[in-house]
């Protein structure tokens, strides 16, 4: 089963996974505030920043798209007694979104393509991603198996499902028509174990 990725605003649970220590982050502070929704089936524009105190702060930017999700999979913990539990999935409960980013945009240079993923959990009580918020985001084209979000198998799918409603908006169905290689890929590393199947 893959390893979650969690970004440092997954407060109350493990900071970061084994698995993507060794992969290079970069974080990325929004632009503005992002309020969470309780329902699943939707998605919006993303737009972040580099820290201010960086270079390119001022000249560059990200976008993507947030999406929320749910727990579609089991967890496993071991409580005080040393007994390991089974937490059954909650797939109807919003948890956290998932945020891709597809686009660094730059004063005077063509827009350059990207594909970088990461988390923030819904914990704690917060209700939304503050303006200036940071997010880890990591490269997907660096990841294998077992390094890909929990989520990706959910997201990929709802994204894909939105993509043909009409009411969903023209930024969001652009970010699925313009990622098609990198959901391939997705799709591809999901399969390959014949355990996760995406559509």
């Amino acid at each position: 089963m893959p390893l979650n990725i969690l970004n440092m605003l997954n407060i109350g649970g493990t900071a970061f996974m084994a698995g993507v220590q060794a992969l290079a982050g970069i974080t990325v502070h929004a632009e503005e505030d992002y309020n969470y929704t309780p329902e699943l089936e939707v998605a919006r524009e993303f737009r972040g920043r580099h820290h201010w105190m960086n270079d390119d702060a001022k000249r560059c930017k990200f976008s993507g798209v947030m999406v929320p999700f749910s727990r579609d999979w089991e967890e496993r913990k071991t409580n005080s007694e040393g007994t390991e539990e089974v937490i059954a999935p909650m797939p109807e409960k919003m948890i956290g979104n998932a945020f891709i980013l597809n686009k660094r945009i730059c004063v005077n240079a063509p827009p350059e393509n990207i594909f970088r993923l990461a988390t923030a959990s819904r914990s704690l009580g917060f209700q939304r991603v503050v303006e200036g918020a940071p997010l880890t985001t990591y490269n997907l084209h660096e990841m294998n198996l077992g390094q890909l979000p929990l989520w990706a198998p959910q997201i990929l799918n709802r994204l894909e499902r939105l993509a043909n409603e009409p009411a969903t908006a023209p930024s969001v169905k652009l970010f699925v028509a313009e990622t098609q290689p990198e959901f391939s890929k997705i799709r591809d590393m999901l399969n390959s174990d014949g355990k996760e199947k995406v559509n």
